[in-house]
């Protein structure tokens, strides 16, 4: 049981990264906003806890997005 309250709270976690990220575009700032560190990020990253991995992908391409609209505006 107390796994299951743990994975939550590295699922909100994470999305409280993954939103920073879509919209600042750096892990530094995104994590900063998260209040976790870059290290933890690369944790995450490296072992794709929680499918994180395709998440970060999902992200990044979502600020990517959002840069192109503001050049081509």
């Amino acid at each position: 049981m107390r796994t299951g309250v743990h994975m939550a709270d590295v699922q909100e976690r994470q999305d409280r990264f993954l939103r920073a990220y879509a919209e600042l575009g750096t892990i530094r700032n995104a994590a900063k906003v998260a209040e976790i560190s870059r290290s933890t990020v690369s944790l995450w990253l490296r072992d794709n806890m929680g499918g994180f991995r395709d998440r970060y992908d999902d992200a990044k391409h979502s600020h990517r997005e959002y840069l192109e609209s503001k050049m081509f505006a």
